[in-house]
Parts: structure tokens; sequence; C-alpha cells
């Protein structure tokens, strides 16, 4: 299902509504509008900073994975991917900066700060297609020969998944057994092996 505006399309899997379904039966409903307007502006960021180094952005796609932009042609430098992937979370972290000095006020803002702020900094994590390590990758492509900078796209990734996992770990033990972290962690480390195999 989608629809089109001009050369642009949006589009929605099932999967996104399956996804959707599902978050809205768990306690975190509440906070539903929150996370899937950080989402947009975060992709609106990704957006704007193609726009800004001359990007044609075709589609914006929601699916159980995320929300993804397609674009046509492809970037011609390290320093256009790097605008381009730090554009998400840029956005994110500027959300939760201004929401912070409007929380003082506006009490109810504190949790969609915290939402901004999680979504940045966890984007900006050099893991596999989060945007940190799209980011370093393509960093480690424009510094060292093809080989030696997939070998250390999967150490970074490794050297971040591993305690990341352990702490999801922890927090699935403790008393709010939550496990969105290592949910997280273990979706991140089979996108890995996909992309590998």
């Amino acid at each position: 299902m989608g629809f089109s505006l001009g050369r642009f399309s949006v589009y929605f899997d099932f999967t996104f509504f399956a996804v959707t379904v599902l978050f809205l039966s768990t306690d975190a409903a509440q906070y539903w509008w929150w996370t899937f307007s950080a989402l947009l502006l975060h992709e609106l960021g990704h957006l704007v900073a193609a726009k800004l180094v001359g990007i044609d952005l075709v589609q914006l796609r929601f699916s159980c994975f995320g929300i993804t932009l397609q674009r046509r042609g492809i970037l011609s430098g390290w320093r256009q991917e790097a605008i381009v992937f730090s554009g998400g979370p840029a956005v994110n972290l500027c959300c939760a900066g201004i929401l912070s000095v409007l929380e003082k006020p506006f009490p109810f803002l504190s949790m969609p700060r915290e939402i901004h702020l999680i979504m940045g900094i966890f984007q900006l994590l050099p893991i596999g297609a989060l945007d940190g390590g799209c980011l370093s990758d393509a960093l480690l492509h424009h510094f060292f020969s093809s080989m030696t900078a997939d070998r250390a796209g999967i150490i970074l990734s490794a050297a971040v998944l591993v305690p990341l996992s352990w702490l999801g770990w922890l927090l699935l033990q403790g008393p709010q057994r939550n496990f969105t972290l290592l949910l997280c962690c273990g979706f991140l480390i089979f996108s890995i092996l996909w992309e590998g195999s």
C-alpha cells in the first residue's frame, strides 16, 4: 500500500502494520506517537541531508525493519556518505536538546526527549546497517583496502555488539524483564551474518 508525491513515493509494507499492532499491545503503547514521530524526523534528517548533497531520493518505505529511504544513483564520495548517514541522528540529537530545554516548563516532554536521545545515540553506533555502521564502513573503505575495511568493520561491530548484548541480557534478568535491547542486538547480529553470507 502506498502513494506518490510527484516523483517521490511512500510505501507501507504489511509487516509494518503487524509490528505496529504488536507494539500497541505492549506497555510502551502510550509512547507510540512519540516513537513514530522520532522515526519520521530521523528519516527527514536523512532526506534533507541527501538533498543538500544533491542525491535524488525516490521512495520512503515503512516495514517491520524500520523506515528506509531509497535513492537513485550512488553517493560519489565518503564526505557525501558521511553527511547523509549523519543527517538522521543529528536531527534526533537536536530534538533531544530542544526538548531538554522545553522539558523544564513542560515535564511531559521528558519521554520524547529520551526517545530522541536514545535513537540518535543508538543509530550512531558503528554496527552493521545502523547509520554509524554505514558511516564507519564508508570511512574504512576510503582509507583502507576493501578486504581490510570489511574485516575492520566486522571487528568494530563485534566490539560494540558483545558488551551491548551482555547489557541486554542483564536488562532481561532485571525486575522489569526488558527484552528490547537484547532483541535489537539479535536482529543486528542476524543482519550482519545475513549480509556476510
